[in-house]
């Protein structure tokens, strides 16, 4: 009798057990994900580097977890691309650097990191990468992937208008 009666609670306990887990795992949302890939997609057709930095800042911002990163790349929508850089990467490492269990690895997460244009284009990449997959999870390749089709347009003359 008393089996009976604990089944129902252990069957419960996992569920809720399952559910939390989901719940860490999930940070950022499809929606957001489906946004920035939409984003991606008009930022790269844009017709200077200023509109599609500003397009890619607006439309990208929900994918990051950490509200001070994700206000920074509000932010950085109604910035020139330049600085836009330099205000989503220092934001950006001081909320994530402390959480990340790797961030040792990671330039701008040491101690010593000045931070400047140059640094910033150096070591926003591998920490940024280490971000989306962070807070996607499982959506991180779909993230990576538009990312990658914005940064490989950067690439390309592109008037600094």
């Amino acid at each position: 009798m008393l089996r009976g009666a604990l089944a129902p609670a252990v069957l419960l306990l996992l569920l809720a057990d399952t559910a939390c887990r989901r719940a860490e795992s999930q940070r950022i949302d499809l929606v957001a994900v489906e946004r920035c890939e939409s984003g991606v997609i008009k930022a790269v057709e844009a017709p200077t580097r200023s509109e599609g930095s500003r397009i890619y800042h607006e439309s990208c911002k929900d994918i990051y977890a950490e509200k001070a990163c994700r206000d920074a790349f509000a932010a950085a929508a109604t910035a020139d691309p330049d600085q836009a850089v330099l205000m989503t990467t220092d934001a950006c490492r001081k909320a994530y650097c402390p959480i990340l269990s790797n961030s040792a690895e990671f330039e701008a997460c040491r101690p010593t990191f000045q931070l400047s244009l140059e640094s910033a284009m150096k070591s926003w990449p591998p920490l940024h990468h280490a971000i989306i997959t962070h807070d996607a999870k499982g959506l991180s390749p779909r993230v990576l992937a538009a990312l990658f089709r914005f940064y490989a347009r950067g690439t390309k003359p592109w008037p600094r208008k």
